[in-house]
């Protein structure tokens, strides 16, 4: 799991090796930015793990302002084996 500031920061990561990192170029971050809800992406393959994954990102809210992005990733080699 990771979790973004609304810039597409990472913030905090079960992956120590990302924080600080500007994921704000990609589709999932830019859509929960601009629609506030939850996003399923399509499948890619991953700068981090080098595999394929379909991420699941959702918004955090605080008072009705988006005030973090927090995402999940879905290996799709799980499902082959």
């Amino acid at each position: 799991m990771t979790v973004y500031d609304t810039k597409g920061i990472v913030v905090a990561c079960s992956d120590k090796n990302v924080l600080g990192d500007d994921f704000s170029s990609r589709e999932y971050i830019k859509k929960v930015n601009e629609t506030r809800q939850l996003f399923l992406s399509a499948p890619f393959l991953s700068k981090v793990t080098q595999t394929s994954v379909i991420v699941i990102a959702a918004p955090i809210m605080q008072n009705g302002q988006l005030v973090a992005i927090i995402t999940g990733n879905l290996s799709l080699a799980q499902f082959f084996k």
